[in-house]
């Protein structure tokens, strides 16, 4: 997870990698030097190396939350015992459908307005 006191931009390289900031969080803190409150952020980031394409996008976006040792891991857990492991089964699930249809929308739209 990424934090910053700027809002991140929709896309920006770097070290030869676009990346694609994605659930951000806005929030108020205080200043631990200050005291004063400020904005900051906090993000999730898909980086993908080369062309952009779906499923570069849907790899990054999987990868910016879970390891691929996490995702056996949740996967095995959770045929081992529905019940213990559903709920977390579940957040995996649906967090990969969430970047699943973000990807699809990037896609969309970096095709209608590429740069």
């Amino acid at each position: 997870m990424a934090i910053s006191d700027t809002r991140p931009a929709e896309s920006y390289t770097c070290n030869g990698k676009t990346v694609f900031p994605f659930n951000i969080v806005e929030s108020q803190v205080a200043d631990s030097m200050t005291g004063k409150t400020r904005t900051q952020y906090e993000y999730d980031e898909m980086r993908v190396e080369g062309e952009v394409t779906r499923d570069k996008l849907i790899a990054a976006g999987i990868a910016a939350r879970h390891s691929v040792e996490d995702e056996i891991a949740t996967i095995n857990n959770f045929l081992k015992d529905k019940v213990k492991y559903g709920p977390e089964y579940q957040e995996y699930q649906e967090f990969r459908q969430g970047v699943k249809e973000m990807a699809t929308l990037a896609d969309v739209v970096e095709r209608i307005e590429p740069k």
